[in-house]
Formats: C-alpha cells, structure tokens, sequence
C-alpha cells in the first residue's frame, strides 16, 4: 500500500487504493526542516578526526561517517582499552560540535510560517514532535518559543541512540502514545525518510535541506513537499502542482 498526497483540510494521507488515514500525530525533522541554521558539518566533522587522531587512532575507518557517528565509534574502539580516556574524548567531541551547532543556530532562522502552522496543528489536535540530531542548546537558540509550539522535543541529548537508529523516534512515539500507521515523519534527509519507515511511520520529505527530490524518490518517500508548512489546515481544494506522491 502507497501512500500518495495529503488532502484538502491536512490531516488525512490518501493511499493509491482510496483508504483514508486520518494523522494523528505529525514528527518534524528540525534542522533543514522547520529552520534554516546552516551548520558547518565540514569544520565539525574535521574538528572531530583531528581529536580522533590525537587519541592514536588511524582515521580512514572514520572518514565516510556522520561526526554523531565519528564519536560514537572513536569511543567504542577507545574504550577497549581505557574507558576513563573513552569518556573524556567523547565529552571533548561533544562539546566541540555543540560550539559550532550554537554558534551557528545564533544565525539561524525559523522558517516563515512555521509557528502558525505548528499552533494550527495544536488546535486541530493533532500531535507534532521534534527529533532532531541537534542539540537541545541550538534549536532553542534558533527557535525559543519551540517547546511551547510542539508536544514533545527530542533531542539527541535526550536519547542514547539517534536517528537514523528508529529508537528516537519510537521513544517519541511511546511518550506521545502514538499510532505509528497514523503517524507522519517530516524531514529534508533521506535519513528522516530511513528513520520513518523503520519506526512504522508515513514519511514525507521537504525540498527546504540539501537534499534532492529524487533522493527522497530514491528513500522511498511517501510524500514529497516543497515546503514543510504545505502541511497546513488553511490549504483547501485540489493538490497543488508542487506537492508530489513517491509511489
């Protein structure tokens, strides 16, 4: 079963054989998603392989990897050997990036129309979290007012395991006793996407990141939105060209 676009008044996902069903529950990707921050993955990820060099560690193994992945990792293989230098690495790496993630939330922006739509959910009574990779200190830099707009923000300080590891988004799901068959994933990586449909979710992927409409194709994505606040209960009528179905 497929599921296609969202129709007229938001909150039902239209599957290609006609069933209805009805959103319960909306889960924003934050970054890329609901804001623009513009963090500098590059000087993160080279500031996290340099310290791994420090600790005595050949870097090819971590190169291809995610810095959450990169520190994850260094501190596995460190911790073999002397667990005490394990945490210490991975607290100074934490707190490398989370530098860089609030120097750079500072200059960050909520995207236009987000608030309102995010309140219109709430009055709708429909659910709507945040999982995020981000730290907590960051998106509350970029966006104050958050956890008076959502019902749940779930930080990667909030969980042992990220996405795209379903348990971040399963643990969201339990604290907001949700349905995940009518549970709807938003996020602009094919890793929201991954995160999603591992979780049990619906999946939709937002063109406002870096990622590419037919890498949400590619992910499997069920729905394919210009923007995250095409998500909303002032849109009446037909399917806008813009909005797309991945069947």
């Amino acid at each position: 079963m497929t599921a296609g676009v969202v129709n007229g008044d938001f909150q039902h996902v239209k599957y290609m054989n006609d069933n209805l069903v009805k959103l319960t529950t909306i889960i924003f990707d934050f970054d890329g998603t609901l804001a623009a921050l513009n963090v500098d993955f590059k000087a993160m990820r080279s500031g996290v392989l340099e310290r791994i060099r420090s600790r005595g560690l050949p870097t090819e193994p971590f190169e291809n990897l995610f810095a959450l992945e990169m520190i994850s990792k260094a501190r596995e293989v460190l911790s073999v050997s002397d667990l005490s230098q394990a945490e210490l690495f991975s607290n100074e790496a934490f707190d490398f990036i989370r530098g860089i993630e609030v120097t750079n939330a500072r200059e960050g922006r909520v995207f236009e129309g987000v608030p309102a739509m995010l309140l219109a959910l709430r009055k709708r009574q429909v659910a709507t979290a945040v999982v995020t990779r981000n730290c907590r200190d960051a998106v509350k830099t970029t966006y104050p007012d958050i956890e008076g707009h959502v019902d749940v923000l779930m930080t990667r300080d909030d969980v042992n395991r990220v996405k795209p590891d379903p348990l971040h988004l399963l643990t969201v799901l339990e604290q907001l006793q949700a349905d995940p068959r009518s549970t709807l994933m938003v996020g602009d990586h094919p890793m929201d996407i991954s995160a999603g449909k591992a979780a049990g979710t619906l999946t939709a992927g937002v063109l406002t990141g870096s990622s590419s409409r037919e890498a949400f194709l590619a992910a499997g994505s069920d729905l394919i939105l210009e923007r995250v606040t095409e998500l909303t209960p002032t849109h009446t009528g037909d399917r806008p060209d813009n909005r797309e179905t991945a069947c």
